[in-house]
């Protein structure tokens, strides 16, 4: 599978070529435009039900994506993120397995695996997401974000504090915790909600917009209703 992003880091579009008989899966809302001779079919992913219904009520993720196999050498599918913003590509393999923001997996090739990982029950409470998407195996795996990707790379025991509205992806071999900024009052009160704390070595990438502001500034009544 071989992958060029173009329009970045606003409008990002990622071609994906495969080989003769290579096959991606790709979320249902996310193409775009595909070449001639490519077959696609809907599923679960490559994977069963039980997992899919998993990934779909507890993580937010669509239950169903398009399976793309290649009928041809060189056939392509170009698929774009949900809102503006950016497409990036991460390596998964026995050594670099990923915790992916649910929302934010668009494309893995085949030979990877996800589930749901619970992040804590304080990100409930804070009505922030609440799961993470654990991607695992071998292959590669298309993240897409809000605003542009920002990669941040952590050493031994290094920290680092990020809002949990701008994280998109990380190594599963960081250490993190959730929680507020300060006391849980100052949290609510200030809007600041919650951040997560990492302490290295791996990578993180993070997303220079947040969805929730965004949603805020659109459906304001809507917001003001729930209390937020």
């Amino acid at each position: 599978m071989n992958v060029n992003i173009r329009c970045r880091p606003a409008y990002a579009l990622a071609y994906i070529s495969l080989s003769y008989g290579e096959k991606v899966y790709v979320e249902r809302s996310s193409m775009a435009t595909m070449s001639g001779g490519m077959d696609l079919r809907t599923g679960f992913g490559g994977e069963g039900v039980a997992r899919a219904l998993k990934r779909r009520y507890l993580g937010g993720e669509t239950l169903l994506f398009n399976e793309c196999v290649a009928e041809i050498e060189g056939a392509w599918i170009a698929v774009a993120p949900r809102y503006p913003g950016d497409v990036d590509v991460v390596e998964v393999s026995a050594e670099h397995e990923w915790l992916i923001e649910a929302g934010s997996l668009m494309a893995y090739s085949e030979g990877i695996n996800s589930d749901v990982r619970f992040s804590g029950l304080r990100t409930m409470v804070m009505h922030e997401g609440i799961t993470l998407i654990e991607v695992a195996g071998q292959g590669q795996a298309l993240i897409s974000s809000y605003g542009g990707i920002e990669e941040i790379t952590l050493g031994p025991s290094e920290q680092l504090i990020v809002d949990t509205g701008h994280i998109v992806a990380f190594s599963k071999t960081l250490q993190f915790d959730v929680g507020p900024l300060g006391s849980f009052r100052t949290a609510v009160l200030s809007g600041e909600g919650l951040v997560a704390m990492f302490t290295g070595p791996g990578r993180i990438l993070i997303q220079t917009r947040a969805e929730e502001p965004f949603r805020q500034w659109l459906f304001p009544d809507q917001f003001q209703n729930t209390g937020h």
